[in-house]
This record gives structure tokens, C-alpha cells and sequence, in this order.
């Protein structure tokens, strides 16, 4: 998604800033168009990876419609809005909540700095600056109009730091010249060196000082959450239990069970499964578990459950602490059995339905 909407300002850029060369030797356009081609040429590995019949497979990508599907993105369109008018809505309302974020990661003064010092670049190499500056507002409008998670600001902070360089090497070149202006005032040349070694280590200890400040909140390396949800969840849920879950949680379920071997009789039931298999609702896959396996959900937001609470009996089973928007566990859930209502509980079978008919099927 970054590399879509940043690739064409670096092409942009490349292009105008290569023009002579470019029209001088026009074999150098080719080559490029062909290294291109070859990067893209990587997704030819989906295809063939999924024919092989993987462990999980993400949508079955073995035909051209399916592959092209899941690269361009199609089933997240729902999402975002930054194709459509209501992206610019988004991206002002959420300026309070991105001056909280970058002030919080960075204080103040990296941001401010960073676009002081790419309005320098501007002034200094017209276009690279002005692919820097619309490669950030691009990127801030991304982070805006879809989910707003902080790790999509990565190609932001990286703009903001090489802004911040270019203005701290401006500001050192500032002080030398004034250093060599004021001339026997600050010494001779012993007192423009020191200016400029200021201007080295003023930068150094703001970097040296950021660390400090984010280290505690940034260091993941002691972080065993994601197991301990794994762990409690997998000794709770009986043999050949199937949860159905959200990806939030289907994703550490699925390292640990593919991954690791862990509880290879459990089975994870995302709500991706159950669109691209073809059962439609979350409701209608839990009536075929119904009949051949304990059967637990678990979802983020509660009011997701309403029309599984309509449909059946929901018993708290167990409360975890799941990720939610990152790799951390920051909230507690309730995970329920899944039971039939006291209508259908003499025939259990009764709301066994295969995906497109709806008649009874066999277990499975």
C-alpha cells in the first residue's frame, strides 16, 4: 500500500531530475521499466506457492481473477477512504491524534525540525524536496483514512529525520558563519570549531535523548504476550476444539499451530476463511462445526457476536489478553463455547447446512 502511493513521486523525481540523461541515452528508461518489471515478476510466486497446497492458504490465489485479487488489495477497500472525498475529512479530524503521536515519539522539536529542514531542501533542490514533501502528506493521508496504526507512519518519521538533518546542517553552517564573522570575539578558528562541533553534537544528543525517552515504550524484546495468549488459550480449549476468531488472534493461533506443532487438532476459523470457503457468515460455518467439534469464539468488538447471539448460546469459557491494531496483548476478551439453543439441542444435526444449499450435510 506505502510503496503504491510512494513509487510514483520517486519516479516522478527520477525522471524530471534524469531528464537529460535520460534523453540522451534513452536505453537507461528501458532498463529501468524491465528492472521493474522484474520486482513485480515476485508476485508470480503466489500462485505457485498456493498450487503447492499449503497449510493455509490465503483466498486459494492459484488463478490469475484470485491472484490479482489479493495483490491489488480488493478486500480491504472497505476500509479506507482515501480514495474518495471523505479521506480529507478524515485526515483533518485525525490531526489532533497525529500531533499526540509524533509529539509523544519525538517531541516537538523532530517534527518541527523535520519540516523546517525539508522546506530547506525545497529552497536548495526544488525537486527531490518536493517529492520528500509529497511523499509525507501522501503518507499522512494513508495513516488518516485507514485504521491509523502508528507502524504506517514509519515512511513519515524516516522524511521527518532526514528534514531534521538538513536543518541541524544548516543551523551548524549558520553558527560557523556567524563564528567566522564575529571573528576575535569567539577566538579565531579555535571558536568556529567549537561552533561547528556544537552543531555535530547538538543533533547526537537529541537522537541519543529520543532513544532514552522511547526505549521503554519500543523495546518488545521481553514482550512473551502473544505466547501467554496461546498458552492459556490452547490448554483451556479441549481436543479438536475449533475457535472461531478475528486476525488479531488468528494470526499467533496459526504460528503456533502450523509454525510451532502446537495443537495441531485445534482448528482456527478466521473470519477470512469463512468468505473465502465460501460459508458466508460466521454463523452458517459454526452450524457445520456444531456437528463434529466443541466449537469457541472469540471477536474484539462485542456487538460483532449479536448475530451468533441470536442464533445460539453463548457461555463464557475463558478471558485471554489479545493484540488489538499491534504485536502487543492490550486487551482482555472473553472467549465463548458456542452451544445449540434449547429449541434444536434434541436433534443437533438439524442445523448442520452445507455452504450454497442449505440442506443437511455430513460433518466435517
Amino acid at each position: 500500500l506505502l510503496t503504491l502511493f510512494v513509487a510514483p513521486f520517486l519516479v516522478c523525481f527520477v525522471v524530471w531530475a534524469g531528464r537529460t540523461t535520460v534523453r540522451s541515452n534513452p536505453r537507461l528508461l528501458v532498463g529501468s521499466v524491465a528492472a521493474g518489471l522484474i520486482g513485480l515478476s515476485g508476485y508470480a510466486y503466489i500462485p505457485l506457492a498456493a498450487g503447492r497446497s499449503p497449510a493455509l492458504a490465503y483466498n486459494h490465489p492459484v488463478t490469475l481473477e484470485s491472484t490479482w485479487w489479493l495483490v491489488s488489495g480488493a478486500q480491504f477497500r472497505g476500509q479506507f477512504d482515501f480514495l474518495s472525498q471523505q479521506g480529507l475529512l478524515d485526515l483533518r479530524e485525525s490531526l489532533p491524534a497525529l500531533a499526540a503521536v509524533l509529539i509523544s515519539r519525538g517531541t516537538a522539536i523532530l517534527p518541527l525540525l523535520g519540516i523546517v529542514g525539508l522546506m530547506i531542501l525545497v529552497h536548495r533542490q526544488r525537486a527531490f524536496g518536493l517529492a520528500c514533501l509529497a511523499i509525507l502528506g501522501m503518507n499522512l493521508y494513508i495513516w488518516a483514512s485507514y485504521l491509523r496504526l502508528e507502524h504506517y507512519l514509519l515512511v513519515a518519521w524516516l522524511l521527518l529525520a532526514i528534514g531534521a538533518g538538513v536543518a541541524l546542517e544548516a543551523l551548524a553552517r549558520s553558527g560557523a558563519a556567524v563564528g567566522q564573522r564575529l571573528g576575535p570575539r569567539v577566538r579565531g578558528r579555535a571558536g568556529v570549531l567549537n561552533l561547528g562541533r556544537l552543531g555535530v553534537a547538538l543533533p547526537l544528543i537529541a537522537a541519543i535523548a529520543l532513544g532514552v525517552v522511547n526505549w521503554r515504550g519500543s523495546d518488545r524484546s521481553a514482550d512473551r504476550s502473544a505466547e501467554t495468549f496461546v498458552d492459556v488459550l490452547f490448554e483451556a480449549l479441549p481436543q479438536d476444539a475449533a475457535i472461531l476468531s478475528v486476525w488479531d488472534a488468528s494470526t499467533p493461533l496459526w504460528h503456533a499451530k502450523f509454525v510451532l506443532g502446537l495443537r495441531p487438532d485445534v482448528l482456527v476459523v478466521d473470519d477470512t476463511n469463512v468468505i473465502y470457503e465460501g460459508w458466508w457468515s460466521r454463523e452458517r460455518r459454526i452450524a457445520a462445526l456444531l456437528c463434529e467439534r466443541p466449537v469457541f469464539v472469540i471477536r474484539l468488538n462485542g456487538a460483532d457476536l449479536d448475530p451468533t447471539r441470536a442464533a445460539y448460546r453463548l457461555v463464557p469459557f475463558v478471558n485471554v489478553r489479545i493484540g488489538r491494531g499491534g504485536p502487543t496483548a492490550v486487551v482482555s476478551q472473553e472467549v465463548f463455547r458456542v452451544e445449540p439453543r434449547a429449541a434444536i439441542e434434541r436433534d443437533p444435526y438439524s442445523i448442520c447446512v452445507p455452504r450454497s444449499t442449505g440442506s443437511r450435510s455430513e460433518p466435517r
